[in-house]
């Protein structure tokens, strides 16, 4: 086979155009082996087209290769690329479980300090509650004490003239003018000394009714405290069950 070759076209210097890298990649192997073996073919013997043959299978090899080893590398990047981002998600959601825990953990001990102050608040006062009927039993006592003796000093009084008017003596204007002598019958004076009983000291039935109604307030408060007591729990249940259904909902948004 003849070939022809201009005189003129191959001394002529071509312009120098440098080829891009898509472009290379865009040739087949007949294409590249032509391109670097047609000028050995022009001026070289057979040893020469044999070894750039050889040189050339290198290249092809060594360009596999190479293409393996960037598509390796590439794989071992993007494993690290994800290894990354896994460990970055679980470092995520680890925080997010522990920053969640420890408000759960605070609203629990604000709740418990809320109960205790609330404990500590009705402890004082029911205290003050006790002192001060305390105070006020110590002075219905005197108050008591002080009516008792007077009352005492006033019929003293009037039983010291009644007497002195019974023996004669005048107790009125202080003189020792003597009077009619009045005695007192027998029933007259244990009427007299049983109304004068009855008007210091309480009765039986009196003492009765009022330790009944003591008994009485004193159930009543108590089923008042439990009442309160038990709607307040009712109410913290309600409260927790209303969290309880609300987050889920606030999870699926």
């Amino acid at each position: 086979m003849a070939l022809k070759l201009s005189g003129t076209k191959s001394l002529r210097p071509k312009e120098f155009t440098r080829e891009s890298f898509a472009d290379s990649l865009k040739k087949t192997d007949s294409e590249r082996f032509a391109e670097n073996a047609l000028p050995t073919l022009w001026t070289a013997n057979a040893n020469l087209i044999l070894e750039h043959c050889r040189l050339d299978r290198y290249e092809k090899k060594k360009y596999l290769r190479d293409t393996e080893i960037l598509n390796l590398e590439e794989q071992d990047r993007k494993f690290e690329r994800d290894a990354r981002e896994t460990f970055r998600t679980s470092r995520i959601d680890h925080m997010h479980t522990l920053r969640t825990t420890e408000t759960k953990k605070m609203e629990d001990m604000t709740e418990k300090w809320k109960q205790t102050q609330l404990v500590k608040k009705n402890r004082r006062v029911r205290d003050l509650h006790y002192e001060l009927s305390l105070l006020q039993i110590a002075e219905l006592k005197n108050l008591r004490e002080r009516q008792v003796h007077t009352k005492d000093e006033v019929v003293g009084i009037e039983q010291f003239e009644r007497n002195m008017k019974r023996m004669g003596i005048s107790g009125n204007d202080g003189s020792d003018q003597r009077m009619s002598i009045s005695y007192e019958t027998k029933d007259a004076y244990e009427h007299r000394i049983k109304d004068q009983l009855n008007s210091t000291f309480p009765a039986d039935k009196e003492v009765g009714d009022f330790k009944a109604h003591l008994k009485e307030r004193t159930a009543a408060k108590r089923l008042a405290r439990y009442e309160k007591a038990r709607r307040r729990r009712r109410a913290l249940v309600d409260q927790a069950n209303t969290l309880g259904a609300s987050q889920p909902e606030s999870t699926e948004t």
